[in-house]
């Protein structure tokens, strides 16, 4: 079974069978190029009990992908054959019966099936500003004042507002927008003591990052 993985650095790669962890054995070789990304699991002779569902995972620090697929054995059949002798005298009756197992006059290869393929890639990035704050933001007393920042993570970020390291929450004057990765902050009728150095924050699970901008009500 082969899936080829695209992944910096290069990740690690674990095989399961349903959820018990495969290691390589005299009849189980597992392969992985880190050149092309090929990874390999090859089972020299299969049984029925290495049906099941396969998955290879890869893993690095930014993420992980999985790909699984069910393994189905197909049972060769053997034909059995029974015959019987009746040996009859005067004083007893004797029979025998011999069994014998015969194969199939072709060698018939094990039938081998995958089916219900199934991929999935979670990805991790820890937020960063693809756009962020101006450093200084001047207005005048009674203007709408919009900041706005733009921010790429996986899985999506919390984002906060702090003015003076306290957290910002929207009032009649202060409003926080957030869709499609883009964070505004609105601060309508702006006053003098409004004035102050201004952080956004982002975090999710992976990491944490900010960025300022310092108002100026005149």
């Amino acid at each position: 079974m082969t899936c080829r993985v695209v992944a910096s650095p290069a990740p690690q790669v674990t095989w399961f069978k349903n959820t018990s962890e495969i290691s390589p054995g005299p009849d189980i070789k597992i392969y992985f190029d880190e050149d092309t990304g090929v990874c390999t699991l090859e089972i020299a002779e299969v049984f029925p009990d290495d049906a099941g569902e396969i998955t290879c995972q890869a893993v690095n620090p930014f993420g992980e992908a999985m790909t699984s697929a069910t393994l189905i054995i197909q049972e060769t059949e053997e034909t059995e054959i029974s015959t019987t002798e009746e040996t009859t005298t005067t004083e007893t009756v004797t029979t025998t019966t011999t069994t014998l197992r015969v194969a199939p006059e072709e060698e018939e290869e094990t039938e081998i099936q995958v089916v219900d393929e199934t991929h999935t890639t979670r990805l991790e990035i820890p937020p960063s500003f693809v756009k962020p704050l101006v450093p200084n933001t001047r207005a005048d007393e009674g203007d709408t004042v919009r900041m706005e920042v733009v921010i790429e993570a996986e899985p999506e970020a919390t984002i906060k507002w702090y003015r003076d390291e306290v957290q910002l929450t929207s009032t009649e004057r202060i409003d926080i927008l957030y869709e499609n990765n883009t964070c505004t902050l609105v601060i309508s009728d702006v006053r003098p003591e409004d004035s102050g150095d201004y952080i956004c924050e982002a975090e999710n699970l992976v990491g944490k990052t900010t960025c300022k901008t310092t108002l100026t009500v005149n």
